[in-house]
């Protein structure tokens, strides 16, 4: 009981200390007993702060899981624990997958763009040592 009591302020202490999956793991472990009593005013008090602290959770481990260079590990674990509370499956991964896309896009446009510069580059030099090679072995500069 007491736990349930100290669920919201469970809640908010994880998401300052950043440990999502202790409170995902409270969360889902707390929103059963919370469902069965919520016809109770203080329970259904417990459930609605308890919904408004994983809400905001939820927002911020989209922001993380979006951020164009998020690591590969922490993607997976937040898309994981958007799961474990129950977000549509189906729009989490188009908007995955149209996030991925785009940084892949990018990824490639910004190579061709690198490889491009670097053939310039290398190009000029080649053409800037065959000018001066023959300038030396043939004619002569003039």
């Amino acid at each position: 009981m007491q736990f349930l009591l100290e669920l919201p302020s469970r809640l908010n202490q994880c998401m300052e200390m950043k440990t999502y999956a202790v409170a995902v793991k409270y969360y889902t472990t707390a929103s059963k007993i919370l469902g069965q009593y919520s016809h109770l005013p203080s329970f259904k008090s417990i459930q609605q702060e308890s919904n408004e602290v994983i809400q905001k959770m939820k927002n911020i481990l989209k922001r993380i899981i979006y951020q164009p260079n998020g690591a590969q590990r922490e993607v997976e674990d937040n898309l994981r624990m958007l799961i474990q509370l129950k977000e549509p499956v189906d729009s989490l991964r188009k908007e995955f997958l149209d996030q991925r896309r785009e940084k892949l896009k990018n990824i490639t446009t910004n190579f061709k763009i690198n490889q491009s510069a670097t053939i310039r580059a290398v190009s000029t030099k080649i053409l800037v040592q065959l000018e001066i090679y023959l300038c030396v072995n043939v004619d002569g500069c003039v």
